[in-house]
């Protein structure tokens, strides 16, 4: 989770807008931004960084200490967590790509292989998600004991 928020800040507030204005130094792109009365807040990307990792700590703290939580429950919990860091990404994005691209005159959308990998995780999460969830029910219906919680 934390990785997921580190790349995520890392696309936001550096390896996107360089990779969105080829030839640009970040901080160039900077200036540009404040001589254009765009706004460069890192605050949008902090937060959504901080948030995801509170979410998926508390989640941690709470598998822990209930005897009740088993493996799959909480397995399928955290990737729900990965699975929301594509779309908060996504508004977490927003505001900053629109002000590169109301500046610098390139399109608003993902110009950092960052992005995809994030997306790309996302995805795997959902995916297995489903699989754990299936895999659950599957075994709770054979009448099998259920796995090992923690």
């Amino acid at each position: 989770m934390t990785a997921y928020a580190v790349v995520g800040v890392l696309h936001l507030l550096v390896w996107e807008p360089v990779a969105a204005v080829p030839g640009l130094s970040l901080t160039e792109v900077h200036a540009g931004l404040e001589r254009a009365g765009e706004r460069s807040s890192p605050t949008a990307a902090v937060v959504w960084a901080v948030v995801g990792v509170a979410i998926a700590g508390a989640l941690l703290v709470t598998a822990w200490r209930s005897a009740s939580v088993r493996l799959p429950e909480a397995v399928i919990e955290f990737a729900l967590v990965l699975v929301g860091g594509a779309p908060s990404f996504f508004v977490a994005s927003f505001g900053y790509s629109l002000a590169v691209a109301d500046t610098f005159g390139v399109d608003g959308g993902a110009h950092a292989a960052s992005a995809g990998v994030l997306y790309g995780v996302s995805l795997v999460a959902v995916l297995v998600a489903v699989l754990v969830a299936v895999g659950a029910t599957v075994s709770r219906r054979r009448g099998l004991p259920p796995r090992a919680s923690r």
